[in-house]
């Protein structure tokens, strides 16, 4: 697992990110480098 810093990350994905968290979906989500955007990878 390669770890990045969240400051590469742009603003309103680490909202996105937040909100995520609060509803508890975030584990159905990563971090797609190359498109800057939280993917689903849960059905």
């Amino acid at each position: 697992m390669i770890l990045r810093e969240w400051f590469l990350v742009p603003l309103f994905v680490v909202n996105e990110a937040v909100d995520r968290i609060k509803d508890g979906s975030v584990t159905d989500y990563v971090y797609d480098t190359d498109a800057a955007t939280l993917v689903r990878v849960k059905a």
